[in-house]
């Protein structure tokens, strides 16, 4: 019988490391414009407050930049947040662990 096409991408260790890189970012970025939305905070007013410009948070908000942990902090730390970190194991039909890579 066939593989699906769900079981082939999470049989792909790096499908999988993608998928992962590309769900933060929207978690992340989700986080920052509801918060934003809830202090009825604009773009324009968020990035005069850390000294930058509109289009580089719509860049950010975007997922056109990569945000650094630093950014990301100084964003949250804006609107009066913080970030909390954890971690939860991957579900994937073959258990796959991901290798870890170094950089050169």
């Amino acid at each position: 019988m066939a593989k699906s096409v769900a079981d082939r991408f999470s049989s792909d260790p790096e499908a999988i490391r993608l998928f992962q890189q590309d769900r933060l970012i929207v978690d992340v970025t989700e986080l920052i414009c509801k918060a934003m939305n809830e202090n009825g905070l604009k773009k324009a007013e968020l990035a005069a407050a850390l000294g930058t410009t509109r289009g580089y948070i719509s860049q950010c908000l975007n997922g056109e930049k990569n945000l650094t942990l630093k950014t990301v902090s100084d964003i949250l730390a804006t609107l009066g947040l913080r970030m909390k970190v954890s971690a939860e194991p991957i579900e994937t039909s073959s258990r796959t662990t991901l290798p870890c890579r170094r950089r050169p």
